[in-house]
C-alpha cells in the first residue's frame, strides 16, 4: 500500500494529518500481523486508527481490535480450489488467525510470506479437510513462469464466482468475489457515517 512505501515527505505528511485529528488507515493484501509493526510505529491504538487488511477483506479498528468488517470465501469452493492446487501441483496455503496454514511448510514461497509477516507456519495433513472455518483468502505459491500457465486455468474455472490474481510473480491470490481495498473502505466510512467526499487518499 501506499502507506507503506516510506518516504521522508510522506511521514510528514501523515504525522501531521494525526496532528489535526484525521483518522489513519493502513491498506494492505498482507494480513494484519504484518501490519501491526506500522500500526504501532503510527500509534494508531492510540489516535484511534485503521488496518484494513487481505486485500480489502478485513477491517480492524486499532482503539480496541474490534473486528468491523470480515469477508470470507465461501466454503462450497474450497474443495475446487484444493483438487485445482493438486491438478497443477503447486502448494495451497492459508491462514488461522495469525498462522500460516498449508501441507508444504517447506516450501520457498510459503517461507516469504511467512518472514515477510512475522508468521509461524502449521503444517497440515490434508488442508482441505483441516478447513472446518471459513477463510478470508488462498494463495497458491510457485515459480512465475509456471503459476502463469495454471493462473488461467484457475481463473477459468473460477472467476465467475471468486476473484483470482497474481499478487506477485509466485503469488496466485484466491479471494471473494469484488473484495478489493475501495470497496472496504466505503465499507468502512458508511459504518463511521463518514461522507466519501471529505477523505483524502
Amino acid at each position: 500500500s501506499t502507506l507503506m512505501r516510506s518516504s521522508a515527505a510522506s511521514d510528514v505528511y501523515k504525522r501531521q494529518a494525526m496532528d489535526k485529528g484525521c483518522k489513519v488507515l493502513i491498506a494492505s493484501g498482507r494480513p494484519v500481523k504484518g501490519l501491526r509493526g506500522y500500526a504501532e510505529e503510527l500509534h494508531l491504538k492510540e489516535n484511534g486508527g485503521y488496518i484494513l487488511s487481505l486485500n480489502g477483506g478485513y477491517i480492524m479498528s486499532c482503539a480496541d481490535e474490534k473486528v468491523l468488517y470480515d469477508v470470507k470465501v465461501p466454503k462450497k469452493y474450497y474443495r475446487e480450489i484444493y483438487e485445482l492446487s493438486k491438478k497443477h501441483g503447486v502448494n495451497l496455503l492459508t491462514y488461522q488467525g495469525e498462522t500460516v496454514i498449508s501441507e508444504d511448510i517447506d516450501d520457498e514461497y510459503l517461507d516469504i510470506e511467512a518472514r515477510l509477516n512475522g508468521l509461524p507456519k502449521k503444517k497440515v495433513d490434508n488442508l482441505y479437510e483441516y478447513l472446518d472455518f471459513e477463510v478470508n483468502k488462498f494463495l497458491m505459491t510457485g515459480d512465475g513462469d509456471y503459476l502463469a500457465e495454471v493462473e488461467k486455468d484457475v481463473y477459468d474455472k473460477l472467476h465467475n464466482n471468486l476473484d483470482v490474481y497474481r499478487s506477485e510473480p509466485f503469488f496466485l491470490e484466491i479471494l471473494p468475489k469484488d473484495v478489493n481495498k475501495g470497496k472496504a473502505l466505503e465499507a468502512l466510512l458508511a459504518i463511521l457515517g463518514v461522507d466519501l467526499s471529505i477523505i483524502h487518499i
